[in-house]
């Protein structure tokens, strides 16, 4: 076994597990979750320095990523640092620095948030360089643990649902009691997870469909569609009915868009032709609704309905907009939410509830580290995915890696503008497997240099 299938598998492990303590969304959990990866990329790069480790994929084919992330990191470490004058800093970190005798703030409503933030972030960008560069050669590999550790999540839930058990782990449910929630706290955090792993089996049922051969009998396709397919039919199943059941309406909708992305993708790529692509699609609305009828009527219910819940979030959203225009450059820190709602919350909130985020990702990213540091962060997932769209066309295999980066992406974008599944680290960390590997697999191999790692263009296809 080569170092790079050893380290890529050691991070295949890290990400099917980040789930596992309550996605990852507890101190402890992603501390070791950041570690682990810092340990793996360390390894890496000494092997790398050794010659006993590759990188398949040449630093300038995503620099311009690598350089958009690193201007936009460069905000939230200066809202943290202690030496702003004071001026210049916000009006409360102004009273307690003039109450302490001292000349200088930070910008930051609470330092020691953004400093966490960012370890997450560095972890998030490590994750991505790693899949990229581990991933080139792999990437079949990563779908499938990630479609399997997916529907066996989806079962662990459903089983407890099915059983009447309201635990997460050996703890007993304190919120979302009733519905299905996994290994995660909040049942839309949750939905976003199997959304992802229903897009992930969709594309390898695709991708497993379309390598029937040419003259072969019924007999052979009847056997290739029950022995090769029909298992990843079955997850998708397993899946929508877990994702169905967690009666999240803005998840169950995000995963319809992203797979329509998906097979839109695996239609423009080529990989599928047009009456396969709409005769799927015909069996992906009856699988749909067979999904409802088994287990979303409570999802249903709710689509029917106008809650609290809503009001609430409308409410949270009119409170972010007027805090982010009294700070639309500088905003008030990375991870500061909870200070700055102290700061601007009023009688129109009446719920009692402490709200950790904004359950709107993008205001949210707005409020903490302003307008040119969000457009820049953007701009590097956006360049990503370009990336992907071109890759998708550029390609002559291998084109589902890009379509489930483009699926995913608009998922959890689209589900960003009404709740904050990306800012569950196990989440986060998925995502930035999936944009590394959709990247990784947006390029052309090199044929007559295996592309520098040492491995022939025919290794390469195993």
């Amino acid at each position: 076994m080569s170092a790079n299938t050893l380290l890529y598998r050691l991070l295949l492990l890290i990400i099917i597990l980040a789930p596992l303590p309550l996605g990852s969304a507890r101190p402890l959990a992603w501390t070791i979750l950041a570690t682990a990866i810092a340990l793996l990329l360390t390894g890496w790069s000494l092997l790398l320095a050794m010659g006993k480790a590759q990188a398949p994929l040449p630093m300038q084919r995503f620099r311009i990523p690598a350089i958009l992330f690193l201007l936009a990191l460069v905000w939230p470490v200066v809202q943290i640092l202690p030496f702003v004058p004071i001026t210049r800093a916000e009006p409360v970190w102004n009273e307690m620095a003039a109450a302490l005798g001292s000349g200088a703030a930070s910008l930051s409503l609470d330092p020691g948030r953004g400093a966490t933030a960012l370890m997450q972030w560095l972890t998030y960008a490590g994750i991505f360089l790693l899949a990229v560069q581990l991933g080139r050669h792999r990437p079949h590999e990563g779908l499938l643990v990630l479609a399997w550790g997916g529907c066996a999540y989806a079962l662990y839930g459903l089983s407890l649902h099915m059983l009447g058990i309201e635990k997460i782990l050996w703890m007993d449910k304190w919120a979302y009691q009733g519905t299905v929630t996994s290994t995660f706290v909040n049942r839309n955090a949750y939905a976003a997870y199997a959304g992802i792993g229903v897009i992930c089996c969709m594309a390898l049922l695709v991708d497993r469909l379309r390598r029937r051969r040419q003259g072969w009998r019924l007999r052979d396709k009847a056997e290739h569609i029950l022995v090769h397919a029909s298992p990843y039919a079955i997850a998708c199943l397993i899946l929508g009915m877990a994702l169905a059941l967690t009666q999240s309406r803005a998840a169950l909708a995000a995963t319809g868009v992203g797979l329509l992305v998906l097979w839109a993708a695996l239609w423009g790529g080529g990989i599928m032709q047009r009456r396969s692509a709409l005769l799927s699609a015909g069996g992906l609305v009856l699988l749909a609704l067979l999904v409802l009828s088994l287990g979303g009527e409570g999802t249903l219910n709710r689509l029917a309905e106008a809650g609290i819940r809503d009001e609430t979030r409308s409410i949270l959203n009119q409170i972010g907009w007027n805090a982010f225009l009294n700070a639309p450059l500088t905003g008030y820190g990375l991870g500061t939410y909870p200070a700055i709602l102290s700061i601007y919350r009023d009688v129109s909130l009446s719920q009692p509830e402490t709200f950790v985020h904004a359950h709107n990702l993008h205001l949210e990213m707005l409020l903490e580290i302003g307008i040119i540091a969000a457009l820049l962060l953007y701009a590097a997932v956006g360049s990503i995915l370009l990336t992907c769209l071109i890759g998708l066309r550029r390609r002559q295999r291998d084109q589902i890696y890009p379509a489930v980066a483009l699926a995913v992406a608009t998922l959890l974008i689209l589900h960003g503008l009404v709740d904050f599944s990306l800012q569950m680290p196990a989440i986060a960390a998925t995502f930035a497997f999936v944009l590394g590997l959709g990247l990784a697999q947006s390029f052309p191999s090199d044929s007559r240099k295996g592309e520098g790692t040492g491995i022939t263009p025919e290794a390469s296809l195993q």
